[in-house]
């Protein structure tokens, strides 16, 4: 067997940025009709409504992927992980732009 090469890296999300990690069980679930399931149904279910939690709209979207789906079998495990900037940890500087806040002098990484 060979070796797994992994790679890491730092995602800075700027408040209100969603940041969607999806596994290719999504995308390859056919409906009855044996049309794919594809990105721009996820849209609607991820936009910069604040007032809307994370949770909700994952629930949102599992329940399109099970609408979509309708009878026809899950092909595929599917895992969903969705990640919103925090407003907290930046601020408008000078120049009207967000900016970066030191979090105890590091970044976080994911």
């Amino acid at each position: 067997m060979s070796e797994l090469q992994l790679r890491s890296f730092t995602l800075s999300l700027r408040p209100l940025d969603i940041f969607l990690l999806y596994s290719d069980g999504l995308l390859e679930q056919e409906s009855r009709e044996k049309s794919l399931y594809t990105l721009s149904r996820l849209k609607p279910y991820l936009g910069k409504d604040m007032s809307q939690s994370l949770q909700s709209s994952l629930v949102r979207i599992w329940e399109d992927f099970h609408s979509f789906r309708g009878t026809a079998p899950q092909a595929d495990d599917v895992t969903l992980l969705l990640l919103r900037g925090n407003p907290k940890s930046y601020y408008i500087n000078e120049m009207g732009t967000d900016t970066p806040r030191s979090i105890s002098g590091s970044n976080q990484k994911i």
